[in-house]
């Protein structure tokens, strides 16, 4: 999907792939491959080539999300919406899964993107998080509709800023952004949940079939890495684009809403949004 996604689909392959994901999906050893081919159609397919599909790709989602959710899964959930949205836009999300139900965004990003990206450890998935979340808060109408839902998204997105911009000292801990250490206590977290979901990889895979994997040299594609920033061109700064998002909100807004519903957030969230705002030189 990667190394040739446009002969994938000019050859009528995306349908086949897409039976390997609703397989791969439905099983907790290996519902993480299937979120891997999401994730390459998200990427590396123009959004009119797939969207037919986005209705029942939610369908088979919200199925397991019911029925058999886990913590790796809630976290695999989250980078595909949030590598949707950040590639191709808050209403490719929305309007596909109003098909599903009406309204069903909100309860989406309330219980589970707000919930769950904060466990999410790997830094570029942060950054994806960070920029879904800015696409979610300006570019639909959340705020008039849920501004409960709305600061949950800002607060959750605010976080992924920060996590993002933090570095690391030698001593394996958190720089924060004004200059404070914190433990790294996402990656624990992480690592924990990965140790229980390897159990019940386990126990699913006993008396399964396992077979061999050969790399496919013509699949390999040059230069590309597993944590490759795929939003190093359109968002080189985080900040600055995360500061964008809410001033244009901001400029849609009657009156002070804006200011009100920011003032309403953690102390940590509405610090991170007034460094954004102080970046680009904006003031509420």
């Amino acid at each position: 999907l990667k190394a040739a996604p446009v002969q994938i689909a000019q050859l009528g392959y995306l349908t086949g792939v897409l039976g390997v994901f609703q397989k791969l999906i439905s099983s907790k050893a290996h519902d993480h491959q299937g979120f891997y081919i999401l994730n390459a159609f998200a990427k590396s397919l123009d959004l009119s080539v797939w969207s037919e599909h986005l209705p029942t790709i939610w369908q088979v989602l919200f199925q397991r999300l019911q029925s058999g959710k886990t913590p790796k899964f809630c976290r695999g959930f989250v980078v595909f919406l949030s590598v949707l949205v950040a590639k191709r836009g808050a209403e490719a999300a929305v309007s596909s899964m109003a098909t599903v139900q009406a309204g069903i965004h909100e309860m989406i990003l309330s219980n589970i993107f707000a919930v769950e990206s904060q466990k999410v450890a790997a830094k570029e998935e942060k950054k994806l998080v960070a920029v879904a979340g800015a696409r979610f808060l300006c570019e639909t109408e959340l705020l008039n509709t849920n501004a409960q839902c709305w600061r949950d998204v800002c607060a959750a997105s605010a976080r992924c800023v920060d996590a993002y911009v933090s570095t690391t000292d030698q001593d394996g801990k958190s720089l924060a952004p004004n200059g404070t250490t914190t433990s790294n206590n996402t990656e624990k977290l992480a690592d924990d949940i990965d140790l229980a979901d390897e159990l019940l990889e386990k126990i699913e895979q006993q008396g399964g079939y396992s077979a061999s994997y050969s790399q496919l040299s013509a699949a390999k594609v040059k230069g590309a890495r597993a944590d490759e920033d795929v939003l190093r061109d359109e968002v080189p700064d985080i900040e600055i684009y995360f500061g964008q998002s809410l001033a244009q909100c901001a400029q849609k807004c009657p009156g002070d809403v804006l200011k009100s519903t920011l003032s309403l957030l953690d102390g940590d969230v509405q610090s991170c949004v007034a460094r954004c705002f102080q970046k680009i030189g904006f003031a509420l």
